[in-house]
């Protein structure tokens, strides 16, 4: 978005309009928390240094030029990744809460292959399950490579902790062409917001444990093993 002169501005307040839940709903699926309630509820024209400070962009750019050579160079990054359409759409419709998920989706290219992989993800839900209804709170240190499952199992905690430069949350999934199921899609949207939720399921990113930090993924970085494991 252009620094000085982009600018955000939702006025059906203003004119008395009852925004339609389908509306309100992308809207939930795209901000979080007082950054919705402030673009919804307070009718603020947002310009793009404020956006970026609320998390609802993802830069800002000081004219036309920087933000169209932006804009050119996230599309070539994205579609060297070469990912099979179907499954970023899908992996998309999930973040907004769209149940579209098919049971049968898996990279199985066998009978018996399928059947292994269903039973896996059955195995991973009744795990995620038994973690969140576990009668205490829970902590998640990672201290090296949390890949696809283990980034699940990871957001299952009520706390989440990790190594400043060795650990990395990665959803690999959209490079192996799986589908996430809608369980774990809906534990993203509890525990990740808007734009972070995109970036870690449909931009592929290797998240190391500083950046997860910024991002409000992590409640706190360590330098070592030991200090995640005993913090403070």
């Amino acid at each position: 978005m252009r620094r000085d002169r982009g600018v955000l501005y939702v006025n059906d307040l203003e004119m008395g309009l009852k925004i339609p839940e389908l509306y309100m709903a992308f809207l939930r699926a795209k901000t979080s928390g007082w950054a919705l309630r402030d673009l919804v509820l307070r009718g603020l024209k947002i310009k793009g240094e404020e956006l970026l400070k609320m998390g609802i962009v993802d830069a800002v750019y000081d004219g036309e030029e920087g933000v169209r050579n932006a804009g050119m160079k996230m599309a070539d990054d994205l579609a060297r990744r070469k990912w099979d359409g179907e499954v970023y759409a899908e992996i998309r419709k999930g973040l907004k809460n769209v149940e579209t998920f098919s049971s049968s989706s898996s990279p199985a290219k066998t009978a018996s292959t399928q059947q292994r992989f269903n039973l896996l993800l059955d195995y991973l839900k009744q795990l995620v399950l038994a973690f969140i209804s576990l009668p205490m709170p829970t902590i998640a240190a990672v201290n090296g490579h949390a890949a696809a499952g283990g980034v699940v199992l990871a957001l299952c905690h009520d706390y989440l902790l990790m190594r400043r430069h060795r650990s990395v949350l990665y959803m690999i999934d959209l490079d192996l062409g799986i589908k996430i199921p809608e369980p774990f899609m809906a534990l993203f949207r509890a525990k990740i917001s808007g734009s972070v939720r995109r970036d870690l399921l449909l931009r592929g990113l290797k998240i190391k444990g500083g950046e997860a930090l910024k991002m409000g993924i992590v409640e706190a970085v360590y330098d070592g093993e030991e200090e995640v494991k005993i913090p403070g």
